[in-house]
């Protein structure tokens, strides 16, 4: 593998392990008052999150250290479907690297959580995540599967290609 498509390949577990700590929030979800903001400061890097529009719901983030700057905005789209909630999304995700003149950009996949009405709840995420290298054009394709048993369920399928 270059070493381009390594490194695109690196950002992937980084964009994916976001996705990783939806898998135990089944509770009340997170519903910030239109300006709340959340803000943290360490001694290595900085964060701060705001709600920018309550309807719709946009929520967007900033957080930056020497070694990097990843910020986005989330504008979900919520659609009942009977016992499921599906959430989608939109919104695009930025994760910068200066010493390496690197930029990725990616979207979130789609979120189903099934059983809200009766039995066990859980959480579902589904669709296409691709995710691009801006310096060189690299973009990593990720698929996420729908499950149909048990085995199946955060199944993740995936390649990084180059520009051609």
């Amino acid at each position: 593998m270059s070493l381009p498509a390594a490194a695109t390949a690196k950002t992937n577990p980084f964009a994916v392990s976001a996705l990783a700590a939806n898998l135990d929030r089944l509770g009340k979800p997170f519903n910030p008052l239109l300006g709340e903001t959340y803000e943290l400061q360490k001694d290595d890097y900085r964060i701060i999150c705001e709600q920018v529009s309550h309807h719709p719901p946009v929520s967007a983030f900033h957080a930056e250290s020497a070694d990097f700057k990843f910020h986005g905005s989330i504008n979900p789209k919520i659609k009942f479907c009977g016992k499921n909630v599906e959430v989608h999304p939109n919104g695009i995700v930025t994760v910068e690297f200066p010493k390496w003149n690197e930029t990725y950009t990616w979207s979130n996949v789609n979120c189903c959580v099934h059983n809200i009405i009766v039995g066990k709840l859980w959480i579902e995420q589904y669709g296409t995540m691709e995710i691009t290298n801006h310096s060189n054009g690299y973009v990593a394709k990720l698929i996420f599967k729908t499950a149909t048993t048990d085995k199946d369920l955060h199944r993740v399928e995936g390649f990084v290609k180059d520009e051609k």
